[in-house]
């Protein structure tokens, strides 16, 4: 492991009990690495993925993936009885959804938890009510409106109770006959969600969150002033938590690609606010963060701007690079 490897383990702490070659105890899971811990790895020729290491204590990661179980529960309550269990979901799970949105500069560390394709629909219902809750928080949303856009997104994909698993979980891609059926999950949801005496604007959101600006989406092809704020804030936090995502069909895109696509139009017509703010705000989260050029040389984000928030100023090795200005560099990768 070189310095640059070392420096991107160090404050983490091991998900895992790591063993030498011998079978010797070295570190125990919940250590929070240091450089000399790293070092110790090393002279034992072990080295670490971003699945052995977490920036959560033991505690904090059990309370997530305990919220993913809940999640699993209530699929699995609504497609036997065919109703949400609301209480059920604003006991266990919004308080869940809602501390860690209070947290919101452990977002990247949160959705490099939850990328693993196991369970995948689970994991992505309890990131988009907490990526969907981070956003409005961003954009000013407070108080008892911004618990009802953290229920509307906790139960957005509620639906896909109904969809056949093994649709869900086909590797390949989608015949035109299972899109459509894939695509009834949003009217499936609305009246679902209606059915548990749920509100309209909380249905609607699992209705309309794969409608677009434009008219290009879904299953109402709406255009913007027909679709709910709430919907637009879920569909920017469903198609960035599905595609730095693994799913049986494909493989997570980096987080900087993802954004660039959202950015340049190419994964839909977002709102056009909500989609600057996210972006800037994520990117903001990385001040202070390694990336790599696309010229291979390495540096840190320094400042993000408003106009152009996906072309930060970056020191690299002592030299200030605008990449707002430098037309043949962009972020390749972050660390």
């Amino acid at each position: 492991m070189d310095d640059s490897n070392l420096d991107r383990f160090i404050g983490r702490r091991l998900r895992v009990d790591v063993f030498a070659a011998t079978g010797t105890p070295l570190l125990s899971a919940g250590t929070q690495l240091e450089r000399g811990h790293l070092r110790l790895l090393e002279s034992n020729k072990i080295v670490l993925s971003s699945k052995d290491v977490t920036a959560f204590f033991i505690e904090e990661e059990a309370s997530i993936m305990e919220a993913v179980s809940d999640i699993r529960h209530v699929f699995q309550s609504v497609t036997a009885g065919r109703k949400l269990p609301v209480d059920y979901v604003n006991e266990r799970i919004l308080p869940k959804v809602l501390d860690m949105a209070s947290r919101h500069g452990r977002l990247i560390d949160l959705l490099q938890l939850l990328q693993d394709k196991d369970e995948y629909t689970y994991k992505h219902t309890f990131a988009v009510g907490v990526i969907s809750s981070i956003i409005g928080k961003w954009l000013g949303i407070r108080g008892q409106e911004l618990i009802r856009l953290a229920m509307a997104a906790s139960v957005h994909d509620i639906g896909k109770s109904e969809i056949p698993s093994e649709l869900l979980l086909k590797p390949g891609r989608l015949t035109e006959a299972e899109f459509d059926l894939m695509k009834r999950h949003a009217d499936q949801g609305y009246e679902l969600l209606l059915a548990s005496g749920l509100d309209e604007r909380t249905a609607l959101v699992a209705l309309q969150h794969h409608e677009r600006e434009d008219g290009t989406g879904y299953p109402k092809g709406l255009h913007a002033g027909h679709i709910h704020f709430f919907s637009k804030i879920v569909a920017v936090a469903d198609v960035f938590h599905a595609m730095t995502s693994n799913r049986v069909y494909k493989s997570a895109m980096p987080f900087y690609d993802v954004l660039s696509l959202m950015w340049d139009g190419k994964l839909g017509a977002f709102h056009a606010h909500i989609l600057h703010v996210f972006i800037k705000q994520i990117m903001e989260l990385h001040i202070g963060k390694s990336v790599v050029l696309n010229d291979g040389v390495p540096g840190k984000i320094i400042y993000v701007s408003s106009s152009a928030p996906l072309k930060p100023l970056v020191d690299r090795q002592g030299e200030i690079i605008d990449l707002s200005r430098e037309r043949e560099l962009t972020i390749r990768e972050w660390v």
